[in-house]
């Protein structure tokens, strides 16, 4: 009888060959057919997968997802799409509403609004109070809803744990986390607060608490920012603890920062934080004045208010009356930048392009048509950002398009 030779070992899931996406990009003709596909609209390319198995497995792995959003995610950041059927949300391009006023007119006006995150390496996080959370693909449409999170909508007024909920990305771990934020109870009157933490991976789908606890209260209203792998909060003003100030969560590390908020002139008005060309923006707000004040973070700190905030736009929005303060428009939220520096504003009722250099605003919907406004109803419509994505909101074993 033969002998074998007995050796230790320890378990383990390393693979013992090369990794899976270096075998399907280890010839040279894969490589280039990559480099080809990535310049493709997410629809074209998911037609593209019935090629053969080869086009399939390049254009599902996750290094030419990468690939792909470097190049086109960022690129499509001024396109604009219109809401309808919030059960099952789907969506409709601004230009197609433009050029098609019957369905711009089909669009459902919803009773509240709905302020949405901005897009997030692909994927859109939206919430509303009777519809629930769900994380999708405006351009795949694919989505899922995320129920039994720990927090209710500030809108609601029986709310027992008012709160807001955004969408970030952890750059190490290059997944999509769910961030929630809710007040265990507060007291206007008497100052006193308490605030929860809750985080969801969308890889597992697990809810977790992070401790310790945020250090000042903030506004629960509006979703927060996401920028460079923090989440960003507008401190709430009521409390003397959240006034002039931001709260920051790293999303690596699950740690908290406080940042100082520019300094304004007087006290009337709101801030809230918001994301423009990638970088945390500060939007003050002043229905008395009739007027929003943008500012930017500058680095190092010179010519600015002392906290290293420096004034970047001023816009006189009482001379528009769809984006006047005292008429329509309660709250004004810039989306986005196009190529030209016009920024593009929301009210919920209106969007439109305002141009700093000539200090111009241009109503670009609703349009101006009889047909469109005969139809138009009082309500709020829902206008969102999207990226060319083929990242599917889904575990890690199904998340591409």
């Amino acid at each position: 009888m033969t002998q074998r030779p007995a050796a230790p070992y320890e378990e383990s899931i390393e693979s013992t060959g090369r990794p899976h996406e270096d075998i399907i990009f280890s010839s040279t003709s894969s490589q280039v057919l990559a480099q080809v596909l990535r310049r493709l609209p997410a629809r074209t390319l998911g037609r593209l997968k019935c090629v053969c198995r080869t086009w399939r497995a390049i254009i599902e792995s996750g290094r030419f997802i990468r690939l792909h959003y470097e190049h086109t995610g960022r690129s499509s950041l001024a396109r604009v799409v219109l809401s309808s059927m919030p059960y099952d949300w789907q969506f409709a391009s601004l230009d197609s509403c433009l050029n098609d006023l019957k369905l711009a007119c089909q669009m459902q006006q919803l009773r509240r609004r709905v302020v949405s995150s901005k897009p997030c390496h692909g994927l859109l996080l939206i919430a509303h109070d009777s519809y629930g959370v769900h994380v999708c693909n405006p351009v795949t449409g694919a989505q899922v809803f995320h129920c039994s999170l720990p927090f209710k909508q500030p809108s609601d007024a029986a709310a027992a744990h008012p709160g807001c909920v955004g969408l970030g990305y952890d750059l190490l771990r290059e997944e999509h986390i769910i961030v929630v934020l809710a007040y265990k109870s507060r007291n206007f009157d008497t100052g006193s607060y308490s605030m929860e933490c809750s985080i969801r991976r969308l890889t597992d789908c697990m809810t977790k608490k992070v401790a310790p606890s945020p250090p000042i209260p903030v506004t629960v209203d509006v979703p927060p920012v996401y920028a460079g792998g923090k989440m960003y909060w507008m401190g709430e003003s009521r409390f003397s603890a959240g006034c002039s100030s931001i709260l920051v969560f790293d999303i690596c590390n699950e740690s908290f920062d406080v940042l100082p908020a520019p300094l304004t002139m007087g006290h009337s008005g709101r801030m809230v934080v918001a994301e423009l060309t990638g970088q945390v923006r500060v939007v003050h707000i002043c229905p008395n004045t009739e007027t929003m004040t943008i500012w930017r973070k500058q680095e190092p700190v010179t010519l600015n208010d002392g906290r290293g905030w420096t004034r970047e736009h001023w816009i006189q929005l009482g001379q528009w009356p769809d984006f006047s303060l005292r008429t329509e428009a309660r709250l004004v939220i810039p989306l986005a930048v196009d190529d030209a520096g016009r920024i593009l504003l929301d009210t919920g009722r209106a969007l439109g392009y305002y141009d700093p250099r000539n200090q111009t605003l241009e109503t670009v919907y609703p349009t101006t048509s009889s047909s469109l406004q005969l139809n138009y109803r009082p309500g709020f419509f829902f206008a969102v950002l999207c990226e060319d994505s083929l990242v599917r909101p889904n575990c890690r074993q199904r998340q591409y398009f």
